[in-house]
C-alpha cells in the first residue's frame, strides 16, 4: 500500500481503528524486535546467539541500582524489558502505537533519502493465532511466560511453573501500565515475540494468517512533507517524547522549518 499525502494516511487510520501501527524509516527486510536482528544473530545456525539475551537482561539487573534506586522487583522480567527498551537495549519487545500519525512520524523521522514504512497489525487477529483473540494485559500469565522465558532455557519446566494455558508460539499482543508520560503520549502498545523450540524467531511479517497485517511505503521525497504537516498536527517532537531537548528541539524545527 503506497501513499501520496497526509490525508491518505488519516483515512488508513479512520478505516483501521482496531488496528496498531509501527513506523520504520527504512525498510526492513524482516519485522522483529530488537534482540533477533542481525546484530545478535549468528547467520551460520540461523539462530540467536547463544545466551547473549539473557547476559544483557543480568548484566542490566546487576548494574542499575547504581545509579536509579526506583527499579523493578528482581523477578518481575516484563517490567525489566520495559525498562531495557526505555534506555536502547535489546529486548524481545517490539513497541507499536494506536495512532496511526504517530508511526507516520517515526518512519519520516530519519534517513530521509530513504523509503520508510508503516506496518499496520490487528492485534486480536494476531492473539488467536496462538490462543485467546482479544488484546492481553501486562499481568497475564502468557506475556509474563514469554518475558521470563528469555532467561529460561526450559519453556516446558517454565510453563509449568508459571501455570499458563498454553506455550505462545507466536508474538503476542498486549496493553502496557502507562509508567512514563513518553508512553501514554506515544500511545504505546506492544508485542512480545517467543522463540520457538528449535530457537528461531518466526518474523511478525511472515504471519500472513487471516490478513492481519499490512505495511504501507512511505516514499523518502514525502518525508519532509509529511513531518511539516504532522507538526501542524501537533505531532511533534516535544509532545512525543516530553522532555526539555524535545521542547529545545521543536522550538528550532518551528523557527528554522
Amino acid at each position: 500500500m503506497e501513499i501520496t499525502s497526509i490525508v491518505d494516511i488519516i483515512k488508513i487510520g479512520l478505516e483501521s481503528k482496531n488496528n496498531w501501527f509501527r513506523g520504520q524509516s527504512k525498510v526492513l527486510d524482516k519485522l522483529v524486535p530488537s534482540i533477533f536482528r542481525d546484530n545478535y544473530f549468528n547467520a551460520l545456525t540461523d539462530m540467536i546467539k547463544p545466551h547473549i539475551e539473557s547476559e544483557f537482561i543480568q548484566r542490566f539487573m546487576l548494574l542499575a541500582p547504581s545509579v536509579e534506586s526506583k527499579l523493578p522487583p528482581s523477578d518481575d522480567y516484563l517490567k525489566w524489558l520495559f525498562l531495557m527498551q526505555h534506555h536502547g537495549l535489546p529486548t524481545r519487545l517490539l513497541d507499536w502505537s494506536e495512532n496511526i500519525l504517530v508511526a507516520i512520524y517515526f518512519a519520516c523521522l530519519k534517513d530521509e533519502k530513504e523509503d520508510g514504512e508503516v506496518w499496520s497489525i490487528n492485534p486480536s487477529r494476531l492473539n488467536a493465532l496462538n490462543s485467546d483473540e482479544g488484546i492481553l494485559i501486562p499481568s497475564s500469565k502468557e506475556v509474563n511466560f514469554v518475558a521470563h522465558a528469555s532467561c529460561h532455557n526450559n519453556p516446558k519446566k517454565l510453563a509449568e511453573l508459571m501455570q499458563v494455558n498454553y506455550i505462545p508460539d507466536y508474538p503476542v499482543a498486549f496493553k502496557p501500565p502507562y509508567d512514563h508520560p513518553r508512553m501514554l503520549a506515544q500511545q504505546s502498545v506492544f508485542t512480545i515475540h517467543p522463540k520457538t523450540q528449535n530457537g528461531h524467531e518466526i518474523p511478525i511479517d511472515e504471519l500472513k494468517t487471516d490478513k492481519y497485517i499490512d505495511k504501507i511505503i512511505i516514499p523518502s521525497k514525502l518525508k519532509r512533507k509529511f513531518l511539516e504537516d504532522l507538526f501542524e498536527l501537533g505531532i511533534t517532537k516535544r509532545t512525543l517524547f516530553l522532555n526539555l531537548d524535545s521542547i529545545a528541539d521543536s522550538i528550532i524545527y518551528e523557527i528554522y522549518k
